[in-house]
Order: C-alpha cells, then sequence, then structure tokens
C-alpha cells in the first residue's frame, strides 16, 4: 500500500522522500529476522557520473535501520584523497574529542594493548598512545590510513582487519568510531572483535543514533546521518545492544549523546571513569602536545592548534589560547605566507574553490578559529564594535568550507553550528552600533536567548528606544524559564536600568525585576534607591511612598552609602515636601550639610523643592523652606542662573499670597524683570518666565493702590517685545 509523499531536495545530488504505509519483505541484516519490514525513506544520490537509489526500513524485532540497496563505496580508492579529504579531516573534519572522550572512561593501565579498527587518519589510536600510554595498531583500508601512519607516526596498516590478524591479539581495548554503520553485516564484524578482545577486554563503539532520522531533523543533520552510498545499517540502542550481547559480550553500556550512540562492551563486568573533567583535561594536554610537535603548516600542526583554540576559548583560558594563536600564526605563515593577526579578507577565490583548492588559500578550519579567537576577546571585555570584522571574516571563511563541501553534497556540523553562532553575533553587532534593522533581524531571529542578548547589549550602549522596540517585538515584560541564569540575571539588570535611565522608562516596573533578583541572591538595594529617585523626580509621590515604607534600604536611608544613597536622600527631602512633613524635610536638609554635602547642591534641591511647593499651591510649606531659599534670591546676581529666576519668581507668587508681604513680592518680581530687559534687545521674544513676572508686577502694584505706576510699567514693556499676552494689554485699557 502507498500512502501521500513528496519529494524533497536536501542537497545538490541529494533528493528524499519520506514514505508512508509502504512494507517489503526481507531479512534483517542485525538481528537476522525474516518477515515484513516497514519502509521510511526513499533517498535517490547522483553525484557526478553515478545515480544510486537507497530506501531505508525499519526491523519490527530489533529497532535497526538499513537500506534495501547495499551499495558501497569503495574505501580504498584514491578518490578521498584528490577530494582533499586528508587535509579536511586532519584539520577540523574528524571530531577527535567525541572520538576521544569515550576512551577517557576506559579504566585500563598504562602499556594496555589497543585495536583501533576503521581509524582513518588514526586519531583516536593516537590519542591512545600519547594521552592514555597504551600500545597497539590500527587497521583501515583508505587512503588516510597511510597519511595517519606518516604524519602521526602511528602503526596502522592500510588494509581490513580479518580473521587471519587474530593471531596478533588478543587485545584489552579495541575502539571502533563510526564504523558499524558502514558494514553489510554488523554480526560478523562483533563477532570477530569478540574473539579478539581479551576476556576483560572492552570493545568501544560508535555509530549515528538512528532514531533522529524524523521528517523533523534539519536536511544538514538528516544527510551525515543517512551518508548515502557509505552508511547502511544504522542502529538504535536497542538494536545495538541486541547486536552486542547475540555476539557474545555479557555486559553491555550505550549512552546516548545528542545523535551519537556509545556503547561500552565487555565479556566481563567493568566500570566507566566518571571524571569528565580530568579526561577532558587530558584531551587538551594531548592536542597542545601534538600542536607543538607537529611541523608548522602541516595538515596536523593547524588541525590540532585549531582545535586546541577552541577547546581553550571555551574553557576560558587565556594562557590556552594565547599558546594556540601563537601556532596557528606560525603555522600559517609557514603554509600560506601571511599572519593570521592582519588578516583581513580571504585570499581571492576562496568563496568559490573546491575542497582541495581552499586548502592551498586557507587552513580549512579558519572559521572556527576565527571565532573562537573573537569569544575569546568578547569574554575579555573587547567591544562588539571592534570584534566586527573578525566576526565577520570568521563568517567568510565557515560560508567558504560549507560551498566546498556543499560541491560533494558534503556538510560540517561544526561548522553549521558555528555559522548560526556567528549569524546571532553579528546581529548583535549591528544592534549595538544602533543600525537601522538590527531590532527587526532579532525579532525575525525569534530566539528570545539571543533577544535578550541584544536587549542587554542595547541598554548597555544607550540604544534605549531600540531596546523598548526589541522588549516589545519579542521579548515581554521578564525573561522566561529558558533563558539560562547568567543571561537572566544581566537581563532582568537591564530592564531595571532601562526603566530607570530611558526617557520612556517607567520606574515602577523595576520592583518585579528587583524582587526576581533578590529571590537569586542578588542585593538590589541599589536599584530600589534609583527606583525611588525616579519616582520622587518624576512627581509619582503616592509609588514612591509606597516604597520608602515597604524597602528597608529606604527605611535606613541615612545608613546606605553611595550616589544613589545620596540621590536618595536628597529625593526623600522632596517627597517630604510634598507630602506636607516640612519638618522633616527641614531636618534632613540639616542632616546634608552636617554631612558635609555640596553647599551648590543642597541650594538647587531647596530652589526646586520650593518651586515645586508653591507650583502646588502648598504655600504654608513653601513658607517654612523661605528661610533657605531667601539667600539664594538675595545673592543672585544679573545674568540669573535658571534656578535663580525660579527662586526669585516663586518668591514674588508666595508674597501675593499675603497683604503683608505684597511690597515683597513687587522686589522680586522687578528684579526678574529687570534683568530679562537686560538680556533681551527690543523686538525679540523675551525668557519665558518675562510676562509672568510683568504680570506679577503689575498685579502687586495695581493692589497697593499703585495703578499709575502700573499701567506706565505696562505701557512701556507690552509694545516692546512680541508675543505680549491680552490680559496685559486689557490691563492697560483698563
Amino acid at each position: 500500500m502507498k500512502g501521500t509523499s513528496r519529494k524533497i531536495r536536501v542537497a545538490e545530488h541529494i533528493e528524499v522522500e519520506w514514505l508512508q504505509g509502504r512494507t517489503a519483505e526481507t531479512v534483517c541484516p542485525n538481528c537476522g529476522m525474516a518477515g515484513p519490514v516497514q519502509q521510511i525513506l526513499a533517498t535517490d544520490y547522483t553525484p557526478p557520473g553515478a545515480s544510486h537509489r537507497f530506501v531505508l526500513q525499519v526491523c519490527p524485532h530489533c529497532g535497526g535501520r538499513f537500506v534495501d540497496n547495499m551499495h558501497t563505496m569503495d574505501y580504498a580508492a584514491d578518490a578521498l584523497i584528490e577530494l582533499g579529504w586528508h587535509s579536511y579531516q586532519a584539520q577540523i573534519g574528524a571530531g577527535i574529542w567525541p572520538i576521544s572522550a569515550p576512551l577517557t572512561r576506559i579504566n585500563k593501565p598504562a602499556g594496555a594493548k589497543v585495536l583501533e579498527i576503521g581509524g582513518a587518519y588514526g586519531f583516536g589510536l593516537d590519542f591512545c598512545v600519547r594521552a592514555r600510554g597504551w600500545r597497539g595498531e590500527g587497521f583501515d583500508p583508505s587512503p588516510l590510513a597511510a597519511f595517519g601512519a606518516r604524519e602521526l607516526r602511528l602503526d596502522i596498516r592500510q588494509d581490513y582487519f580479518t580473521e587471519g590478524n587474530l593471531a596478533e591479539g588478543p587485545w584489552d581495548v579495541i575502539i571502533s568510531t563510526e564504523v558499524i554503520e558502514h558494514l553489510e553485516e554488523p554480526p560478523a564484524f562483533l563477532r570477530l572483535m569478540r574473539r579478539a578482545i581479551t576476556d576483560d577486554g572492552i570493545l568501544v563503539l560508535t555509530t549515528p543514533d538512528a532514531e533522529w532520522i524524523t521528517p523533523a531533523l534539519a536536511p544538514a543533520e538528516l544527510i551525515s546521518l543517512i551518508s548515502p552510498d557509505a552508511h547502511l545499517i544504522l542502529q538504535t540502542a536497542q538494536s545495538l545492544r541486541i547486536a552486542l550481547e547475540q555476539a557474545g559480550f555479557a555486559h553491555v553500556v550505550v549512552v546516548r549523546e545528542s545523535m551519537t550512540l556509545i556503547a561500552y562492551a565487555s565479556p566481563a563486568p567493568f566500570t566507566l571513569n566518571e571524571d569528565m573533567a580530568a579526561g577532558r583535561a587530558s584531551y587538551r594536554q594531548y592536542l597542545a602536545g601534538r600542536a607543538a610537535l607537529a611541523p608548522a603548516g602541516s595538515d596536523v600542526q593547524l588541525g590540532f592548534a585549531g582545535r586546541a583554540l577552541f577547546e581553550a576559548s571555551n574553557d576560558a583560558d587565556i594562557a590556552g589560547v594565547d599558546a594556540a594563536w601563537a601556532s596557528l600564526r606560525a603555522g600559517t605563515l609557514e603554509r600560506f605566507g601571511y599572519d593570521l593577526e592582519t588578516l583581513s579578507a580571504l585570499p581571492p577565490g576562496c568563496a568559490e574553490a573546491s575542497l582541495s583548492g581552499l586548502a592551498m588559500k586557507i587552513p580549512l578550519g579558519l572559521g572556527m578559529i576565527l571565532y573562537s579567537l573573537a569569544m575569546h576577546r568578547l569574554g575579555q571585555g573587547e567591544s562588539r564594535s571592534h570584534l566586527r570584522p573578525l566576526f565577520q571574516l570568521a563568517a567568510d571563511a565557515v560560508a567558504a568550507l560549507q560551498q566546498a563541501l556543499a560541491q560533494r553534497s558534503l556538510g560540517d556540523g561544526l561548522s553549521d553550528n558555528i555559522a548560526l553562532i556567528i549569524r546571532d553575533e553579528l546581529l548583535l553587532c549591528a544592534s549595538e552600533a544602533g543600525e537601522p534593522g538590527s531590532v527587526a533581524g532579532l525579532v525575525a531571529r525569534g530566539d528570545t536567548v539571543i533577544g535578550w542578548r541584544g536587549f542587554v547589549a542595547l541598554v548597555n550602549t544607550g540604544q534605549f528606544e531600540q531596546a523598548g522596540a526589541l522588549q516589545a517585538g519579542l521579548l515581554g515584560d521578564m525573561p522566561g524559564a529558558e533563558i539560562p541564569a547568567g543571561l537572566r540575571r544581566d537581563a532582568l539588570l537591564s530592564l531595571a536600568n532601562f526603566h530607570l535611565l530611558a526617557p520612556e522608562g517607567d520606574a515602577g516596573h523595576v520592583f518585579a525585576y528587583a524582587e526576581a533578583l533578590r529571590a537569586d541572591g542578588e542585593n538590589v538595594d541599589e536599584m530600589l534607591l534609583g527606583a525611588f529617585t525616579r519616582l520622587v523626580n518624576a512627581g509619582r509621590h503616592e509609588e514612591a511612598e509606597a516604597l520608602a515604607a515597604a524597602q528597608p534600604c529606604l527605611q535606613a536611608l541615612d545608613a546606605q552609602q553611595g550616589q544613589a544613597a545620596a540621590d536618595a536622600r536628597l529625593a526623600m527631602v522632596i517627597l517630604d515636601l510634598q507630602r506636607g512633613r516640612t519638618e522633616a524635610a527641614l531636618r534632613r536638609l540639616a542632616k546634608l550639610g552636617q554631612d558635609g554635602a555640596d553647599a551648590g547642591l543642597q541650594d538647587r534641591l531647596c530652589v526646586d523643592a520650593f518651586v515645586r511647593l508653591v507650583n502646588d499651591s502648598a504655600f504654608a510649606a513653601a513658607r517654612q523652606l523661605l528661610p533657605l531659599v531667601e539667600p539664594v534670591s538675595l545673592k543672585a546676581r544679573p545674568p540669573f542662573s535658571p534656578a535663580e529666576r525660579d527662586a526669585l519668581f516663586a518668591s514674588g507668587i508666595l508674597f501675593m499670597q499675603e497683604k503683608d508681604d505684597w511690597r515683597r513680592g513687587a522686589v522680586r518680581f522687578a528684579k526678574l524683570r529687570d534683568e530679562m530687559v537686560k538680556c533681551t534687545p527690543e523686538g525679540e521674544t523675551p525668557q519665558a518666565l518675562f510676562w509672568p513676572a510683568l504680570r506679577g508686577e503689575a498685579v502687586v502694584l495695581f493692589n497697593l493702590g499703585r495703578a499709575e505706576e502700573a499701567t506706565a510699567l505696562l505701557t512701556a514693556f507690552v509694545p516692546l517685545y512680541p508675543g505680549a499676552p491680552d490680559d496685559l494689554r486689557q490691563l492697560i485699557e483698563k
């Protein structure tokens, strides 16, 4: 029965079709079950000069996946070398850590005998010899084995391991990394391995995890799993365990790591070393040591040094980064004739080069190398604006490698991941620079982790308007549970700073961020003090009052240290005045003076509070503050500062409220009016306070019964300047 399906092109030479409801009668090559199997995926592979079709099938007994057409590659052919595969594998392609990591868990002493099957270049065997102190040999039919034997100085035979080689054993450890999926008969291979191993030896296998093969898988990852012409039988954890146990391995441990299965199997019980930190340290030592031993500019030197830089950057190891970078600079200069430190663009032709051609122009791992260096320098405090060219050059190098591999329908998982990360870093660079469209790019990216990183960067560089747009378009009010703890902390701090510093910010939102940070053990006193000050300055006195009543840092304000506390003490004076606590405000002002607060700052605060009180018609409170403001008014000399003008005008308004003070009010208005007349030539628009001061002076004179003086005053100045209010003209007429 055939269901609906459609063909999808996933690479230049690969087209796939997900099948539904198809079955076939066959025998499972993994467990031997005969009967109907489900067919799930058809692959048309059309490399230059050839065409193959494979249908992937699922065994209902063991769960393994296998193709119906066991067409295999000739691993002994020189085509891989002509392609440049040896350079690619040595420089970046071979996953040396995935190969080495399982070996760090094996509890075998120095001198143990090790066999590597299908190790290609032999990196697994090399790690065993160099890092673990084991001794042994390797077998692989591909020409890569000859390169590895020569360049790593290992006993690797360019041949298949057969029954005839058993006499050279047995071996304490057997490694077979990414091999079993290439074999037509896994059971026969595993039985051979059982005969080759000691009674307490350990077999280590790695192979792709077939359970990842679903329609939801990204094309690049799907290609790496099905690998047409190479992968014949793909294992699940269940099928691999069944195959190992049927081959005579009584004790089996299968571990899933991302898209890979790692199997440890032995005839006898065993324990694994769980000290992964020690294992990783030995791996890094191995990389650095190997880079130092290799000839400068060779594939292995560039490969080991590049991987060493990547790992040192991940571990924030400054010395390790510096050593690896120096090694790479020397190797690149030796091989290509340029210094990586001054490289600003890829050599011509990289964007369209073949893999072998690209290896003649740049280190094939250059994208990984420059990305690692950029991330390290970013972590050391260098600005993104300074590192942006380095990120861009890394992106160009990654793209060059990707297109070279794509010419053969191949991919590199690490480079694909790095390309995505660099894309995000360049988005952040553009955001920090305030470039148009950068926020739109982050919103279109749709990833809240990257979005919050962008928000933090925008706030840190004062791009508040764009930060607000990013928050509104993607992020919402609070970072969610999916945000890593360190980034969540930075996001909450940036949210608080945004609402404390941005013109469009709302200090009322700060409390929620402060509580979230406090729950994580952060000290948020300074944040709350800043929120209190901003609320007072915004005239949101009820909210400020509630905050002051609820927060210990504000209840013990006099004991707080720092600029935020000093600002909050001044804000508290204003709040006291606004809430009618004049005596408390005066006490605070006196205390500020005793504590050595800046006299000019105190004067400005007094004037500001006085003006606020007068503007709010809180005349009784303003009179209590008048003794502190009068000296400022009396000492004022033309040209007046804005604060002095405000003090004179507010004093005049206050004096207008009591008949006994009318004369004093007239003096204040006259002093202010006279100063502004001297500053304003005839015919020009006067200062904003000129007309209100003139009105106040005229009204007081009328109240004092000095109408002729008032009329003369208005008659003199109303025609003098443009913009006179109508009520002043009407006073003249009256």
